[in-house]
């Protein structure tokens, strides 16, 4: 039963992922082929005016708003709040996507699901309420902000034997929506006991360039407690805040998780993305750990840490794929062509992903010599980007396509040396 409700659920998520695509292909082909179409109805300036807006801020907020509905799907609410949600979700999205003012008119232009999204505020589960204040900030609306701060003040969590987690979902609500009027209580959350609140604190005073709480983020960041969990938010915080910098001596020092997990990844590509060589030692130490070691590998590869080259290599015979790929894409960004041929073995290997990145690499490297084998496997992929943050971290996202520019002006190249006569 559990899995049957995941399955749907996990269907409607990636039906969300594509419906604004989708939906806007749909009423241009009605058009195209003489179907019904949409019924006009005038709409004033100011309306057309705030549905670009939300267009706009639906696109930004796409990652954020993957997040909640995985929230929601993995929450512990009762599967009809669950589908409450999703479905008002569904109806907006649909509602965003669409060209047709009737179907506008349908919602009372945004203000109408704004409306709906403050009933959930007020819903007994914790997680349908931090849903609703959070696609209220997405949808931006300042006048909200007073109903999502109500959430600040929740004192029992609405499951036994659960942290309350509603208080850091609308202290990030608040921080997306720019109320800085509410810092001060939103940085009191930075002290509590409590992990959900201390991560969703960070957040908010990242997004609202709270910089002068950028100390007790800090704190946080450093506080050792596993319950803590492995929570990346304040390292993220310092770059929101425009103050990482400042901090490398700190971020560096969670490079020594006793169990290496996803923030000292982050902090490793945080490192790279700061152009802190002087830590590229303690970066390397992520190599000699099995299931971190290609974040390692690519973190110092964007560095440029050139002098861990003969240790990035031996990944490249690492019994774990993800170790392989890794490694391969590492060294095509260190440009290491002393290594061409053993990239190149990649070519041949049995995972579909480690052949992809052993092209990449030889591209990178400029080895026009293996074009005809890693051209056929990068054609694969018939779009770009080819690189974007989600290769390696959303904290190197620009160091990420300024990779992807670089690829592809040497794959064009590529290409052109090959399509090129050979000489007589």
């Amino acid at each position: 039963m559990q899995f049957a409700k995941l399955f749907h659920m996990k269907r409607i998520l990636l039906a969300l992922s594509i419906i604004l695509a989708a939906t806007s292909l749909l009423h241009a082909n009605e058009q195209n082929r003489g179907g019904r179409k949409p019924i006009t109805t005038e709409v004033s300036q100011t309306e057309k005016e705030e549905w670009e807006n939300l267009k706009s801020r639906f696109t930004k907020y796409s990652p954020y708003i993957s997040g909640l509905v995985w929230t929601l799907i993995h929450s512990y609410a009762s599967q009809s709040e669950t589908k409450r949600g999703l479905a008002l979700l569904q109806s907006i999205s649909i509602a965003v996507a669409s060209h047709d003012p009737a179907t506008l008119r349908k919602f009372n232009a945004p203000q109408g699901f704004k409306q709906k999204l403050v009933g959930l505020i007020n819903a007994r589960d914790e997680t349908l309420s931090g849903f609703g204040a959070s696609m209220l900030a997405i949808i931006g609306d300042q006048e909200y902000a007073p109903h999502i701060a109500t959430l600040l003040d929740r004192r029992k969590a609405s499951r036994p034997y659960h942290e309350v987690t509603v208080r850091g979902q609308a202290a990030t609500a608040l921080g997306l929506l720019g109320a800085k009027q509410y810092a001060v209580r939103i940085a009191l959350l930075l002290k509590s006991k409590n992990r959900y609140d201390r991560s969703g604190a960070a957040t908010a005073l990242g997004l609202l360039k709270a910089t002068a709480y950028a100390d007790d983020v800090i704190r946080v960041l450093l506080f050792e407690d596993v319950g803590v969990g492995d929570d990346s938010s304040p390292i993220h915080a310092l770059f929101e805040m425009g103050v990482a910098a400042k901090y490398t001596k700190e971020i560096a020092r969670v490079l020594d998780d006793e169990i290496p997990g996803d923030r000292t990844e982050t902090a490793a590509y945080a490192l790279a993305r700061l152009g802190a060589k002087e830590h590229a030692k303690d970066i390397a130490k992520l190599l000699k750990n099995e299931y971190r070691r290609r974040h390692a590998a690519k973190a110092l590869a964007l560095l440029g840490a050139r002098e861990y080259t003969a240790e990035i290599v031996l990944l490249l015979k690492d019994k774990n794929s993800f170790n392989r790929e890794g490694g391969a894409l590492a060294l095509g960004i260190l440009g290491a062509k002393e290594h061409v041929a053993a990239v190149a073995e990649l070519l041949k290997d049995e995972e579909a992903w480690v052949r992809r990145a052993a092209a990449d690499a030889l591209v990178l490297m400029e080895a026009n010599e293996y074009a005809r084998e890693a051209l056929p496997i990068i054609a694969v992929q018939k779009e770009g980007p080819y690189f974007d943050g989600a290769d390696f971290n959303s904290v190197v996202t620009e160091q990420a396509l300024e990779l992807n520019n670089r690829f592809t002006i040497l794959l064009a190249r590529m290409k052109t040396r090959l399509a090129a006569p050979r000489p007589k």
